[in-house]
């Protein structure tokens, strides 16, 4: 492993750097939170679509699908339910 000498000046720069991208990793996440959380539940009155009060996805699968844990942000829907014979 080669031993590398970085100036103190030129490591505040890395931290700083460091933490911009994580501050952006986070506010993306959230806005794209934000927009799972706003997507209403569609339902079909007279061949037209309707938005009802109800929110497309729970607070488990908006958290399942930004989870920051995983590695490559990859999820797979296995949650069912039923939506009923009106919808």
């Amino acid at each position: 492993m080669k031993e590398r000498k970085i100036p103190v000046k030129d490591m505040k720069i890395i931290e700083k750097w460091a933490q911009g991208a994580s501050a952006r990793r986070k506010f993306k996440k959230l806005v794209i939170q934000k927009q799972l959380q706003s997507l209403k539940y569609p339902e079909y009155k007279d061949n037209t679509i309707m938005s009802t009060e109800e929110s497309l996805f729970t607070e488990k699968e908006i958290f399942l699908m930004t989870d920051a844990a995983r590695q490559k942000n990859y999820f797979f829907s296995t949650i069912e339910r039923e939506i009923g014979k009106k919808k």
